[in-house]
């Protein structure tokens, strides 16, 4: 992608596979980038955790598109109140066990596992 067709997308977040050399062999990573910039590194499992997570936030993010509409266009609730159960709806959605949006960015966990400059070297 040039330059100028990137600068009128704006940042672009993708994920790039990677390995680290160790002294017993090689141990694989995921890396999430922003632009040319690593943002997170991630063990395989995480990663794989991690896009669980954006597809159920997906998943929420639809339901409460739904929720919102159904609730201004059929109940006739003007937006500030349907956003004010849908935050409640949210919560209780969360404690139930079902996916729910992430409420704080402490929900979401990077590993430095996989930079130890003593033992490892990025190859990819």
């Amino acid at each position: 992608m040039s330059q100028p067709e990137n600068e009128q997308l704006g940042s672009v977040i993708w994920a790039q596979s990677g390995i680290a050399k160790r002294k017993d062999g090689v141990e694989p990573f995921v890396q999430l980038m922003k632009d040319d910039r690593v943002v997170g590194q991630f063990t395989v499992e995480l990663a794989r955790e991690f896009a669980g997570n954006l597809l159920a936030a997906a998943e929420a993010a639809e339901s409460d598109a739904i929720f919102t509409l159904f609730s201004t266009n059929e109940l006739g609730m003007d937006l500030e109140t349907a956003s004010k159960i849908l935050v409640a709806f949210r919560k209780y959605r969360g404690a139930s066990g079902k996916p729910s949006n992430a409420t704080s960015r402490n929900e979401f966990v990077v590993t430095d596992q996989h930079v130890k400059p003593d033992e490892t070297e990025e190859i990819g």
